[in-house]
């Protein structure tokens, strides 16, 4: 006698109740005692059964012989979750049956099985339903629901899942061979699902999977897509897609890894566990709690083989590796699909999609200027393919943000508002001021070297700068590139705070960039925490993605001292980012810049710690304290800035508040920093002063961005502003 939904549904075996719905058992059947399935699984809090029942187009809005519903029945046992679906469920069909409202008869025979509390909640819930009584729909066999202990606390179920678009692998640009591999694994999982479902014995085939590549170039996706369309076919009971990485694997402490990988496994029962960057699982044979991991994930792979598949993704080379110091994982997993890195012409595909989707307008010599940009950055394994293109999309969209922020945003047109321009695709944000008059912004046209000389003080770190501009000029007119450079990129800049280490950092790249030194010259910034992980192994990772980002440009370290912070106390991941960092900046030594930042004293120490960092860098570079007079022109370029300006009594003092604001600040004193701290109290000092005088609305522009002397407080007590 073939199988009914009734008896998947009492079996608990959701993946078979799936097979019986595709094959066409009828989701509202009747069963005895007037419950259908719906009701039955929102009666006994089958919060999984209730949304495969309503994927498959079970009637919501039915109400048995006493006018109660299936959200009847899971309010009064306590299953709120399910009450949210079903009630979700019904206003998305528009359905709505039984009677206008809850009849006095119904809560009083509410009250006194459930109490008065429940019977109002349920009178409440439906009060405002119409409609008409839902067709009877016929009989089968499911037995009527044990009713609960009422000493039994209940459950709370969880919210239903929100829908999620499907993946549609064809609209996925490249990647042709990884689309007919995973579409061959899923054909046979799909004649496969077809033999059970005629009740044939079923071939016994592995689909776990690797998948193997360099960033950016979908693995994720293609994950999705593949619980995707497993779930379609009932293979597995949920479909869902847990995502996880060495982090949520293993533990800190002997012991605890089992237990952690075991949760993490459990909770991928019945779809698809996704595991990122897997080779960082164990680094070395003596690697045991990575180890440990493996270990209980086999057993449990093995465990659970017909209700879960993994898939293990990352690096080809590292992942090669890593399953040959574990045979016993890689026997389990017999499927490979390899994910190349995109053609230009399919990187000039996903920009184009990124800009359709966003509504963004490129012209065409702006477009092939973006997939330039792009292209700069492919050198070596780590390029991040679509990722990259993520990234320039997203700095160009940061980039327009601030050019049109200048401007008044009301008066843009929408063509302006959707349309990027070179510098946007090109330029950093600062490389546009606000015109002396008017709203429009203007593109500084001086060279990086021109902008450099501009900054005020800073001589000594001007002149190494312009040391090594000239040589780089000479050897590009002698027809010598940087790859034949004896004159390293890397550089440590000492100073105090708010001397103008990123700022000049942000300069050198587009130095090294106009130069054709880097392709690009952009900054990424990174301190310990961007650098250092948070368990064994993961900081190397951490630190070769940060230089990934940062290649064809400048990375710029501030405080990079705290990455030996604790290294004679035994910070092992400190000592780890530090030996890592220091392999990268001679392997892609021609591909990016370091800047290491920091105070003078404690990046004399810094540089003992690795005994190669040293000789990595070519030159430092020290950042003198500002003079007053000069932090006074740097006041003046910050209100000029915001739209201020001084009248003749506040420039006069501004040097007297600068130098009071020093002595008072101590070895504390943040140089243009603390003058940007001062100027933004001589902002709110100004509305103030304007409020008390009265009637604001009537000052004009001039009034309106003046800051006078009493703006900038007491020279003897700085802060007073």
């Amino acid at each position: 006698m073939s199988e009914t939904l009734s008896d998947a549904i009492e079996r608990d075996d959701l993946a078979q109740a799936r097979r019986l719905l595709l094959a066409g058992s009828d989701p509202d059947a009747m069963v005895i005692d007037d419950y259908t399935p719906l009701g039955y699984c929102a009666t006994t809090g089958r919060t999984e059964f209730v949304a495969l029942l309503l994927e498959f187009g079970a009637n919501p809005a039915y109400r048995d012989r006493q006018g109660r519903s299936a959200a009847d029945y899971a309010l009064a046992r306590g299953h709120h979750g399910i009450v949210r679906m079903l009630t979700e469920a019904q206003r998305g069909t528009g359905a709505r049956a039984g009677s206008s409202q809850v009849t006095q008869t119904d809560v009083g025979l509410l009250r006194s099985i459930w109490g008065a509390e429940i019977a109002q909640q349920v009178a409440r819930h439906f009060r405002d339903d119409t409609g008409t009584q839902a067709p009877m729909p016929r009989a089968t066999s499911i037995r009527p629901p044990q009713q609960q202990n009422e000493s039994e606390p209940a459950q709370p179920s969880p919210p239903p899942r929100a829908p999620v678009k499907e993946i549609d692998l064809n609209a996925l640009v490249g990647q042709k061979a990884a689309k007919a591999g995973i579409a061959q694994v899923i054909a046979l999982a799909r004649v496969n699902a077809e033999r059970r479902t005629r009740g044939l014995p079923a071939h016994q085939v592995t689909l776990h999977a690797v998948f193997s590549g360099s960033p950016g170039t979908g693995k994720t996706t293609f994950a999705r897509y593949y619980a995707q369309e497993i779930r379609k076919l009932g293979i597995l009971s949920k479909g869902h897609l847990v995502e996880v990485s060495r982090q949520e694997l293993v533990a800190e402490y002997a012991g605890q890894t089992a237990v952690k990988t075991g949760k993490v496994v459990e909770s991928a029962k019945g779809g698809v566990l996704f595991i990122d960057e897997a080779y960082s699982l164990k680094h070395a044979k003596d690697d045991a709690f990575g180890q440990e991991a493996i270990d209980t994930m086999l057993k449990m792979m093995e465990d659970m083989r017909e209700d879960l598949i993994v898939i293990l993704a990352g690096y080809t080379d590292e992942m090669r590796e890593f399953l040959h110091l574990n045979p016993g994982l890689k026997s389990r997993v017999p499927n490979h699909l390899f994910f190349e890195d995109f053609t230009q012409a399919e990187l000039a595909a996903i920009f184009d999609d990124m800009c359709r989707k966003s509504g963004i307008l490129v012209s065409p010599d702006n477009r092939q200027l973006a997939i330039a940009e792009i292209m700069k950055r492919r050198k070596g394994r780590y390029f991040g393919n679509a990722r990259e293109v993520r990234n320039l999309f997203e700095r160009a969209l940061a980039q327009q943000s601030a050019r049109l922020s200048m401007r008044d945003l009301k008066s843009l047109t929408q063509e302006e508002l959707n349309t990027f321009v070179t510098a946007d695709l090109t330029e950093d944000p600062e490389d546009y001021v606000a015109a002396p008059a008017g709203d429009k912004p203007v593109q500084d046209a001086r060279r990086p070297m021109e902008r450099l000389e501009a900054l005020h003080g800073l001589a000594g770190v001007k002149r190494a700068i312009r040391e090594i501009a000239d040589y780089y000029s000479i050897r590009r007119l002698r027809g010598e590139g940087a790859a034949s450079q004896d004159v390293g990129l890397h550089m440590v800049f000492t100073g105090n705070p708010g001397t103008g280490k990123t700022t000049v950092a942000r300069l050198l790249g587009a130095i090294y960039r106009e130069l054709e030194i880097l392709p690009t010259g952009h900054l990424i910034e990174a301190d310990r925490s961007a650098l250092v992980g948070e368990y064994l192994g993961q900081t190397a990772i951490k630190t070769r993605e940060r230089v990934e980002a940062a290649l064809g440009g400048v990375l710029f370290v501030d405080e990079a001292y705290a990455l030996s912070q604790d290294i004679r106390g035994g910070d092992s991941y400190g000592q780890e980012a530090i030996n890592s960092l220091v392999k990268l900046m001679d392997d892609q030594r021609d591909s990016f810049a370091v800047v290491l930042a920091g105070y003078p004293a404690p990046m004399e120490g810094f540089l003992d710690t690795n005994p190669g960092l040293r000789s990595r860098v070519s030159r430092t570079l020290v950042f003198e304290d500002y003079t007053d007079e000069e932090l006074a022109k740097i006041a003046h370029d910050f209100v000029a800035q915001n739209g201020y300006q001084l009248d003749e009594n506040a420039a006069k003092k501004l040097p007297s508040v600068i130098a009071a604001l020093r002595t008072a600040e101590g070895r504390n004193f943040g140089n243009a920093r603390s003058v940007r701290g001062l100027l933004e109290g001589a902002y709110k000092a100004q509305a103030s002063r304007l409020m008390r005088a009265g009637k604001p609305e009537t000052l004009d522009k001039g009034e309106l961005s003046r800051l006078a002397a009493e703006d900038l407080g007491d020279p003897s007590t700085p802060g007073s502003a």
